[in-house]
């Protein structure tokens, strides 16, 4: 995150809105569904404002809608919500386990939720709890630390710390933030009377921790096909991270939360919900529970007046994994994921483009062309680190064995101080897919045998002719040498 790291504990924005109480509340998983596919954001200023469903009778003494209701009150409010006038309005959303769980305030869940006021249109971004960022004083550490480092600091600035570290990936200015522990779901579902939702595949997870102090577990299994869960069983779902045929990862544990979400915000917008008086109140005695936002009363207002606008088929949703190609698994001190750019492009590439379906293969083919092209035909590579920068020449080996490659040796090279990366073909063309892929990526310039008889579109720019032998660190077999100079710190993660 050179020079794009963002200060996480730098004081409130000057645009701050109202205040939280100052008893900080809490915002469970099940509120963070709430607020994101509910009512948009705004359902828990609403539902706090509004009380009760009821009917306010206007100046005939007719009944008044809820949101009729709404927007007579919005009319009055004043100013609008940061982003209106840039047709985009963004929120960070955060998951903590919350007492009682290792690590309280690592914040297992983070989303960026953007709506679009022209279109209708919903946007969600899951990140990866462990992805590897820049945390200045701290130096790199997972991002689901960010909000537990803030918090240890000054109490009730970690969230605050969280956007701003949000703001610097993904360049999105996120005025609005909200909290969530885990303690409210299954309350919020089941004052609900439930969701109801589609289990893709059918898994077993023999090593859900029950709440005891003991470390004990339990063994889930959850069927595919419809299923109507309640608050107990879909804070399951949506926890589960051991699951067996593919639900054990992190990603799938994102996906299943969104779904989640998704019918929550289903069942909040439905007659049974909206017009049930006890449903709502309970909804609320959950939300001031469980709450910690720096959304006040009057934006929420303002964000509920969208809720009846939002339609499940305009809501984007997209998982950053291992698989777009925006991030490499990695081992340093314990498991993590690298960004492929640690200028963070691609992330902001997939942000800017989040109402867009296509966004996420788009970033996907444009940043995973070196893994595909890499694993289409393996190569055996020898890395040599021409600058001064200790480990270089390791670290790219290994984003690169993530893309298919074979690392056969790695060391210094002859002479230290290049500013250029070269990449030296010595396959006599057999690779020249390989190498194309290698040269854009590491944005590198090409030396070929002047005898290699190159297939494609290999023979452009920065690519020379040579027969002259380079330095050899190793007498291994390769195709490729490539030797590593500083802009190659510049291009690829740490």
């Amino acid at each position: 995150m050179d020079g794009h790291a963002p200060d996480f504990l730098k004081p409130s924005r000057e645009h701050t809105v109202s205040a939280p109480p100052a008893a900080p509340k809490r915002f469970s998983p099940g509120l963070r569904l709430l607020f994101l596919g509910g009512t948009l954001l705004g359902v828990a200023g609403f539902l706090v404002s509004a009380g009760v469903a009821r009917t306010v009778p206007n100046d005939d003494s007719a009944p008044r809608t809820i949101f009729s209701s709404f927007k007579h009150l919005i009319a009055a409010s004043g100013s609008g919500l940061i982003g209106e006038t840039d047709d985009r309005i963004n929120v960070a959303l955060f998951g903590i386990g919350g007492a009682g769980h290792d690590g309280p305030e690592l914040t297992d869940t983070i989303m960026l939720l953007s709506y679009q006021p022209s279109t209708k249109k919903v946007g969600l971004i899951s990140v990866p709890r462990d992805l590897e960022v820049n945390v200045p004083g701290q130096g790199l550490r997972k991002i689901n630390a960010v909000n537990a480092l803030a918090e240890n600091k000054r109490k009730g600035s970690g969230p605050e710390a969280a956007s701003n570290m949000l703001e610097g990936i993904l360049s999105q200015p996120i005025p609005y933030y909200i909290k969530a522990d885990f303690n409210g779901f299954a309350d919020i579902i089941d004052a609900v009377g439930g969701v109801d939702v589609v289990i893709d595949k059918s898994f077993n997870d023999p090593r859900y921790p029950l709440d005891d102090a003991g470390g004990n577990v339990e063994t889930l299994t959850f069927t595919a096909g419809p299923a109507h869960l309640d608050g107990k069983t879909a804070l399951k779902y949506a926890r589960s991270r051991h699951g067996d045929n593919g639900e054990g990862t992190d990603f799938a544990r994102a996906a299943r939360q969104q779904k989640i979400l998704l019918a929550l915000k289903t069942k909040l917008l439905s007659g049974s919900s909206l017009l049930n008086p006890g449903k709502l109140s309970a909804i609320i005695d959950v939300v001031l529970k469980n709450v910690h936002t720096n959304i006040g009363p009057l934006e929420a207002i303002k964000l509920a007046r969208y809720a009846p606008d939002i339609s499940t088929d305009n809501i984007v949703s997209h998982v950053i994994d291992n698989t777009t190609g925006l991030v490499y698994d990695a081992w340093t001190d314990g498991y993590v994921l690298k960004p492929y750019r640690r200028d963070w492009s691609d992330f902001a590439k997939l942000a800017e483009n989040t109402f867009s379906p296509e966004a996420g293969s788009t970033v996907t083919a444009s940043a995973s062309k070196t893994t595909t092209a890499l694993k289409a035909t393996p190569v055996r590579i020898e890395m040599q680190n021409a600058t001064t920068i200790t480990g270089l020449a390791a670290r790219v080996g290994t984003v690169l064995e993530s893309s298919g490659v074979e690392i056969a040796a790695i060391g210094n090279a002859a002479e230290k101080g290049t500013s250029r990366t070269t990449i030296y073909d010595l396959s006599s063309g057999e690779h020249s897919a390989a190498l194309l892929a290698l040269r854009d990526f590491l944005g590198a310039a090409v030396v070929i045998n002047s005898s290699a008889a190159l297939k494609g579109d290999i023979l452009t720019p920065n690519v020379v002719s040579s027969s002259a032998t380079p330095h050899r660190i190793s007498s291994e077999k390769v195709d490729f040498i490539i030797v590593l100079g500083d802009d190659a710190a510049r291009v690829l993660a740490n």
